[in-house]
Formats: C-alpha cells, structure tokens, sequence
C-alpha cells in the first residue's frame, strides 16, 4: 500500500510543526517495510535512509497560506495520482476536493 503525508506547514513553526515531526519521528522508528510512504514537506532538514520512504521537498515558496492552499487543490492530487498513493494522511482541516473523486482514501 502507498501512503501519503501531508506535512507541508506554515513557515512561522508552532504546534503545528511538532506534531508533525513527532509523526515523523514515529514512522522513522518503525520498520513497516510492507507499505511504502510519501512525505509532502518543506522542511529541508529531513533526511531519511529507509528505501519504503520518499521525500517530497516543496518549495517554501508554498507555505505562504493562499500558495499553501493552491497547492493542496491542484498540485498535491495531482502528485497523488502519478505516485498511485492509496491513503493520504493530512493533518489540516483542508482536505484537496479533488480526492473526493478519486479512489484516494
């Protein structure tokens, strides 16, 4: 199964930014090679070595709130579909309308 995670955040940090790095961190420690996972983020400190993880670096350009949102509706589905990603996790309470046409859970 492919799985997807959002964490694309806003520039100015917060709890926002802490909650995500403690999903990460999680996901790092465990050895779940059964499924392979996506990581949407603009965090460029992140490094991983697990070949069932990929990052995704986007352009901070994007975590300026309206191109934040441009990029959930239109360029991040789009991401989704080519990777053929089976579940997104997103941890906003914006979730891209296009998913709700497509087979992404």
């Amino acid at each position: 199964m492919k799985i997807a995670f959002n964490m694309l955040s806003a520039s100015h940090g917060g709890g926002f930014n802490t909650y995500n790095k403690n999903i990460l961190n999680q996901l790092f420690i465990d050895d779940d090679l059964e499924n392979e996972f996506f990581i949407f983020t603009n965090d460029n400190s992140l490094k991983i070595d697990k070949k069932n993880i990929h990052l995704v670096h986007v352009p901070n350009l994007f975590s300026k709130i309206f191109l934040r949102i441009f990029w959930m509706q239109f360029i991040l589905p789009l991401n989704l579909l080519f990777k053929k990603v089976d579940i997104l996790f997103s941890p906003m309470n914006i979730v891209p309308i296009a998913l709700y046409l497509s087979k992404i859970k």
